[in-house]
C-alpha cells in the first residue's frame, strides 16, 4: 500500500470514526493480557452451510467485508486487502496514535447465514469494535445481542431493522442511511449511499477481523469476544 491518504473519503466514514473512538485507547498489551487470562468461551455455531431457512435471499448468503463506499454514484472510499492489515501506531498507518492497533480506514464486516444467522461489526480506524448479532430473513434483521470487546460497557437494546441489499456481480450492495451513525446503518430502500461488500472465506474473515479486548473494573470482556466468529 502506497503511503498517503486516498482522496474522496466520505464524510459518513469520518463522522462514524469520530463518534466511536473519541477518547478511547486500545493498547496492544491489553489484548495480550486478556488472551492469557480469558475465561472459557461458549462455542458459537455458525451454520452457513446448513439448509436455508425460508425467507433468506440465497444470493446474499456469505461472509462479507467492505470494499467501497458509494455516494450518489461516486466511490468516496475504496478499500483493498492491504488496507485491512493491522499495524501499530505511530509507525503504522498515517494518523494512527501511539500504541493503537489500526487498519487504514477501519472495517465493516457482515455475515448473512443460510440458516438465518446475522452478524454485523463496525471498526473505525482503530481496533475498537461495535458488534451486532441476531437473525435475518426476507430483508429484515432482528438484533438480540450487541457488545464491544474494546469497550465492554457498550450495549444497545434489541432492535429490528430493514435491510435493502442488491447483488451486483460478485459484490453485495447494502443501502445505508444518510443520518448520523447508529448501531445498524442500514436503510429500508436505496438512499444513494451504499456499503459495497466483497465475499471472503471463513479463514480470511477470521484473519481480517481485529480481536482485541480491553476490560475495565466490573466490566469483563464479553464471552463472544473469543468465540468462533459466525
Amino acid at each position: 500500500m502506497e503511503p498517503g491518504a486516498r482522496p474522496g473519503v466520505g464524510e459518513w466514514v469520518r463522522r462514524a470514526a469520530k463518534l466511536w473512538v473519541a477518547g478511547v485507547i486500545v493498547f496492544v498489551g491489553a489484548g495480550a493480557v486478556v488472551r492469557a487470562t480469558r475465561p472459557e468461551a461458549p462455542r458459537v455455531i455458525a451454520g452457513l452451510e446448513k439448509q436455508a431457512d425460508k425467507g433468506v435471499e440465497a444470493a446474499w448468503v456469505g461472509r462479507w467485508v467492505w470494499s467501497r463506499v458509494v455516494e450518489d454514484g461516486q466511490t468516496t472510499l475504496a478499500i483493498d486487502d492491504a488496507d485491512l492489515v493491522q499495524k501499530v501506531g505511530p509507525s503504522g498507518w498515517p494518523g494512527c496514535p501511539e500504541r493503537f492497533v489500526c487498519t487504514r480506514y477501519g472495517l465493516r464486516s457482515l455475515v448473512l447465514g443460510a440458516d438465518g444467522t446475522f452478524f454485523y461489526a463496525a471498526h473505525p480506524e482503530t481496533s475498537s469494535d461495535f458488534q451486532a448479532h441476531g437473525s435475518w430473513a426476507a430483508g429484515r434483521v432482528w438484533v438480540d445481542t450487541t457488545f464491544s470487546c474494546a469497550h465492554p460497557g457498550w450495549r444497545r437494546p434489541p432492535l429490528r431493522a430493514a435491510l435493502h441489499a442488491e447483488r451486483r456481480g460478485d459484490a453485495l450492495w447494502v443501502a445505508i442511511s444518510r443520518g448520523p451513525p447508529t448501531t445498524l446503518p442500514f436503510a429500508p430502500a436505496p438512499t444513494g449511499r451504499w456499503l459495497v461488500f466483497r465475499r471472503v472465506t471463513r479463514s480470511r474473515f477470521e484473519a481480517i477481523f481485529p480481536r482485541l479486548c480491553q476490560p475495565s473494573p466490573g466490566r469483563p470482556c464479553h464471552a463472544r469476544c473469543f468465540a468462533r466468529l459466525p
